[in-house]
């Protein structure tokens, strides 16, 4: 009986991991901590893309990348990092993304060009892991904590630190700034030595602490992954969560209308590396859209399922001389297919049906256009396509950059002169920080001069060049390693280790 039974049990935990062998596809991940999330956005707001791909008008769920310049004219803009971390910006400011994590470098640089922001850490990636650097100063972040930067091109730079510490470094010399203390800076030198300051309530301490306390509010559900837990709070607000076998607890999103799919309310961007990325019109579309995958059923409709890897979008594609379409996959990574409320997550023909509730179809000129559900084909147009065969390459499509629209005239103006580009302003190059760690700080010393403005302690500073902000693709992507992956040795978890689709470049 035992001999019998043995074979029977390596026979079942055998079938379920050649199905999901069969599934896997090989291609890259990405690493999600490089790419930022346009989190908040309120008035005018652009983005001017790096690798010269022009302006564009900011709007919520847009994905930043190292080299992006965010600016505000009369408006408001949040970035959300990841791992709870947040940048916050005033009107009339500007802000460099220089460096954004990588793998093995998990190092953020930013570059305040002018204006007000809020820097809110929940997570330092290691000692001295957020630099910030502005016409006049450069700061390491040293602790969790909330910092906010004034900068007045031509005039100076004045740090607040409301909790945790930084140090301020300037052409002179650095000095440990703590909670409750404040710093200036202008010209590439220190102004003094820290001094306590009294929170000023202005309109962007008001906003700044409404964010705080949004993102702080507490849930009582734990269904995401630890990567993940920024996004537990929208999600709650926006959907519930069903136990749903054998996937455990997917969520279900509220109020969508009887034609709803996933990637259909929103648009398409163009990236350098990761090619065609989603960005969805949807407030709580991050998550869904860039990371997981998604199933449907009667009685429960569209539901998603959680992962810990990101994407720019976890479709498979379709496309001829007149038309591209596009198709959500399954958590076995196929094509999902609905057809007469039938449901199939592994459809395995060559060629997927035309009328597939699952697949948007659209004319080429129209993949940029926002609100591509307005130019979805319906009905007797699809009629008009004979075979679909859908592939992870992505369409081989570039975009052009639009300079000569209002909205690009208007980003312009926005970024005209900022920074080290305005008369009498420095440009920014950050130094060398030579303070090992926050005990080895000093505090400034006052002149001894009568009437002389307190000087920082001499430290040998020497500056270095400005590094590039332009992303590569060798520390862009990677394979997330096996630590990153559950310990599950499911057939579903076999069968998600497969990559979102790629760039035909």
């Amino acid at each position: 009986m035992k001999k019998v039974l043995i074979p029977m049990v390596a026979l079942l935990i055998s079938i379920p991991l050649a199905l999901a062998a069969q599934t896997e596809t090989p291609s890259e991940g990405y690493y999600a901590e490089s790419y930022a999330r346009l989190s908040y956005v309120k008035g005018d707001v652009y983005v001017q893309r790096a690798s010269d791909l022009g302006y564009e008008a900011g709007e919520v769920n847009l994905a930043l990348i190292q080299g992006d310049k965010l600016g505000t004219g009369n408006g408001q803009a949040e970035v959300q990092f990841g791992r709870r971390n947040y940048l916050r910006l005033d009107a009339n400011t500007q802000v460099e993304l220089a460096r954004l994590p990588a793998d093995g470098d998990e190092r953020v640089t930013l570059h305040v060009l002018e204006g007000a922001a809020y820097l809110r850490v929940n997570a330092l990636p290691g000692e001295k892991g957020i630099e910030i650097d502005t016409p006049d100063a450069s700061y390491y972040v040293l602790e969790e904590g909330l910092y906010r930067l004034d900068v007045r091109p031509g005039q100076e730079t004045q740090v607040f630190v409301h909790e945790g510490s930084l140090e301020a470094a300037g052409e002179g010399g650095s000095v440990l700034v703590r909670s409750g203390e404040t710093e200036a800076a202008s010209s590439g030198r220190l102004l003094g030595e820290p001094s306590y300051f009294n929170s000023r309530n202005d309109d962007f301490d008001t906003w700044n602490g409404s964010r705080d306390s949004l993102l702080q509010q507490s849930t009582s559900t734990r269904y995401l992954p630890t990567e993940m837990e920024d996004y537990e709070n929208e999600l709650d607000r926006n959907g519930n969560w069903v136990y749903e076998q054998p996937y455990g607890y997917v969520w279900v999103p509220w109020g969508v209308s009887a034609d709803w799919r996933p990637y259909y309310y929103g648009r398409w961007v163009w990236y350098p590396v990761i090619g065609w990325t989603w960005i969805s019109s949807e407030s709580w579309g991050w998550p869904v859209y860039h990371y997981g995958r998604w199933h449907w059923r009667i009685g429960l409709g569209w539901y998603w399922i959680p992962h810990r890897y990101w994407g720019p979008a976890w479709v498979h594609w379709w496309w001829d001389n007149s038309y591209i379409g596009w198709c959500p996959l399954s958590w076995y990574n196929r094509p999902v297919v609905i057809v007469n409320n039938r449901f199939y997550d592994r459809y395995r023909d060559g060629r997927f049906p035309v009328h597939n509730r699952a697949m948007t179809v659209i004319h080429r000129n129209q993949l940029q256009s926002p609100g591509v559900q307005r130019h979805a084909l319906r009905g007797n147009d699809l009629g008009r396509i004979r075979q679909v065969s859908l592939a992870s390459r992505q369409p081989s499509l570039r975009p052009v950059a639009d300079r000569t629209s209002p909205k690009a005239l208007e980003a312009r103006r926005v970024f005209q002169g900022s920074g080290s580009a305005r008369a009498g302003a420095r440009t920014i190059a950050p130094r060398t920080s030579t303070a090992a760690s926050p005990s080895s700080l000093r505090r400034p010393e006052a002149s001894s001069a009568s009437g002389g403005q307190a000087r920082p302690a001499v430290r040998s500073l020497p500056s270095r060049r400005g590094e590039t902000t332009a992303a590569s693709s060798r520390n862009i992507l990677q394979r997330p390693s096996q630590s990153g992956r559950a310990a599950s040795s499911s057939s579903s978890d076999k069968a998600i280790r497969s990559y979102p689709s790629r760039s035909a470049a």
